[in-house]
């Protein structure tokens, strides 16, 4: 029994060796019939293989290989579903590429559907990039490079046919090259080329910030493409950079608000606006700490104005309050109407911008009273002056408000003014200057009048007080008639006494009212300060 078991066990060994060897044997013509092409030949061995190992899924893989390359991708994949249910290990790895090749062939296959779809539809355009699409998948292929050229020509692209003519992979083909050269010869493409050229070196220079030369090179490039949106984009960016480096050589409120008002890009906008809200903040601070109120408002104001809602707005507006508040205290010491304005408008700036730090109510009030008392207008005055001596009597001058006022007065009695006689008379009543008889009537006049200048000064409104000094003049006369040699009467004459007549030192003093536009006035007067005598006058004053 033993020796029957042994002699069949070398039986089916010599058995399984001997298809094994005609396996491998298929297997060597298959693969090379394979590297020949002939593919009908290797679908029949194929069949040969399943025969000799129906347990191995060979046969099925070479089948469906032979299928895929007679164009029958989808009997193909029937074959290989057959072949990885037997398969071993080396032969799944194999299944998997053949798998993917069917992909590939199935999307290159439906590039072309689409292709001569959209040839046929006119959109050469379409169908060139579908080309394109379908040798970028396999660029050993030049049959579909050059067919995307082909209508790529047709449609004017000459950029994108020549991107393929200069590929690599078409670098050893002659007619690739002719084609090129032809290419860059036609008028459009020497003004792209020109637009290229002028472009790349543009954003050279660009790159090196050289700024006034990029912009050159952009210039030439539109004078090839006048409306070519990258070439004015650049063009842009090289001009914005330009003003950005112009603004910072300067280095002045002036330079950045240039370029945040130009008409570039303003990339750097941000970066400006900070530097001139923080250039106004300390220009207008150093204004202030100096004095400098104008400056101060110039530049603070502006920040306010500019950036309302900027970061310092608070900042700027208390630098303005305490700087205001120290220039109204020091206005409001000053005894002047000015000074006093600028006091309130200083008090009124600070509650204007700061409500909430200050309550400055009582101090405009006090400043608006004083510049009522120092703004009061000084005045000129003219007024009728009487005293029992001189009743007639006439005053100009003027009233100040702040400074001391002149004026001058004069004062008689109506027989200052009386006509005299050619002749005149002593107190022993000697006559000399006629040759008439005269005789006195025993009647006499005193004529008296005063010069007199004088100040004025404010008390307190409406109350001036005048001191002034002068001369009162004093001349007697005397009632003569003359008579004619027969006796009679020949006139009546007032004559002056030359023994009565003297001129006297006169004070004069007293108070005035002049309440908008009246004036009252009343004193008094004295001659070498013997006796004192009561005056009053009444007129009107003006500005």
């Amino acid at each position: 029994m033993k020796t029957l078991f042994t002699l069949f066990a070398i039986c089916i060994c010599n058995l399984v060796f001997a298809q094994s060897a005609n396996f491998n044997k298929i297997e060597n013509e298959i693969k090379a019939n394979i590297s020949k092409g002939k593919w009908d030949e290797v679908m029949i061995q194929s069949t040969d293989l399943l025969v000799e190992e129906p347990t191995r899924g060979d046969g099925y893989y070479y089948t469906a290989l032979s299928f895929f390359k007679l164009g029958q991708p989808d009997k193909a994949k029937e074959y290989l579903d057959k072949a990885e249910a037997i398969a071993d290990n080396d032969l799944k790895t194999k299944i998997k590429e053949l798998r993917g090749d069917i992909s590939s062939n199935n999307k290159a296959q439906s590039i072309i559907d689409n292709a001569n779809k959209q040839a046929k539809s006119g959109n050469n355009k379409m169908a060139a990039d579908e080309w394109k699409k379908l040798w970028e998948l396999d660029k050993t292929k030049t049959d579909n490079a050059l067919n995307a050229v082909e209508l790529y020509i047709e449609e004017k692209k000459y950029p994108i046919a020549l991107e393929i003519l200069n590929d690599p992979a078409l670098a050893k083909d002659d007619n690739a090259k002719n084609l090129a050269y032809k290419l860059n010869e036609t008028a459009e493409m020497k003004s792209i080329n020109g637009y290229n050229i002028s472009m790349k070196l543009g954003e050279a220079n660009f790159n090196k910030n050289d700024y006034p030369g990029a912009i050159l090179h952009f210039d030439d490039a539109l004078i090839f493409k006048p409306n070519e949106a990258n070439a004015i984009q650049f063009k842009k960016r090289a001009q914005d950079e330009q003003a950005w480096l112009a603004a910072k050589k300067e280095n002045t409120i002036t330079s950045y608000e240039n370029y945040v008002g130009g008409r570039t890009l303003k990339k750097y906008q941000g970066e400006a606006e900070q530097i001139i809200k923080n250039a106004l903040i300390q220009f207008g601070q150093d204004a202030a700490t100096a004095g400098n109120i104008a400056e101060m408002e110039n530049y603070l104001n502006k920040y306010l104005n500019v950036y309302p809602n900027g970061d310092a707005t608070a900042k700027a507006k208390a630098i303005m309050c305490s700087t205001y508040l120290k220039e109204a205290d020091k206005f409001k010491l000053l005894k002047t109407a000015s000074s006093q304005q600028n006091a309130i408008e200083n008090y009124k700036n600070v509650t204007r911008l700061c409500p909430d730090a200050y309550n400055l109510k009582n101090e405009i009030s006090a400043a608006s009273k004083k510049l009522v008392r120092y703004g009061r207008p000084d005045r000129t005055f003219i007024a009728y002056l009487y005293d029992s001596i001189t009743p007639f009597g006439i005053t100009i001058g003027g009233i100040k408000n702040r400074r001391v006022g002149t004026y001058i007065a004069f004062r008689m009695n109506e027989t200052f003014i009386t006509k005299a006689a050619t002749f005149t008379v002593d107190n022993t009543g000697r006559v000399d200057g006629t040759s008439y008889t005269t005789r006195s009537k025993n009647s006499t006049r005193n004529g008296m009048a005063d010069a007199i200048f004088g100040f004025t000064k404010k008390i307190t409104y409406p109350l001036w007080i005048y001191v002034g000094g002068g001369v009162t003049m004093y001349q007697q006369y005397w009632e003569m008639d003359t008579y004619l040699s027969n006796g009679t009467i020949n006139e009546t004459h007032w004559v002056k006494n030359t023994d009565e007549k003297w001129i006297k030192p006169v004070i004069d003093a007293g108070l005035i009212v002049d309440l908008k536009g009246l004036h009252l006035r009343a004193g008094v007067k004295s001659t070498e300060f013997k006796g004192v005598n009561y005056c009053v006058g009444f007129g009107f004053s003006f500005k």
